[in-house]
């Protein structure tokens, strides 16, 4: 089982066919020939996955942008699209 922690940062990987529709993106993976959906929230976590923003990072603009009371956990989300090969973790 793959730990987060709210330090770790992930970047999306190449071979990706990013296409943004109305409630957030397609993405198809060349290299696999699979479709990903990613509704508008997990479409930020993928966007701010650029090997600059930690795990925390992305909590806080989301609890920020969608103006919530209570800390965003983006753990689970980051782990479905780690193991579903969307991104990678930065060393």
């Amino acid at each position: 089982m793959t730990e987060i922690s709210t330090d770790d940062r992930f970047q999306t990987l190449d071979g990706m066919e990013l296409n943004e529709v109305h409630d957030g993106y397609v993405i198809y993976d060349n290299d696999n020939e699979r479709v990903h959906y990613l509704n508008s929230t997990a479409a930020i976590v993928y966007q701010m996955s650029d090997g600059k923003h930690s795990v925390d990072d992305i909590a806080s603009l989301l609890k920020l942008a969608f103006e919530l009371d209570e800390d965003v956990d983006v753990a689970d989300t980051v782990k479905q699209m780690l193991e579903a090969g969307l991104i990678c973790r930065v060393e």
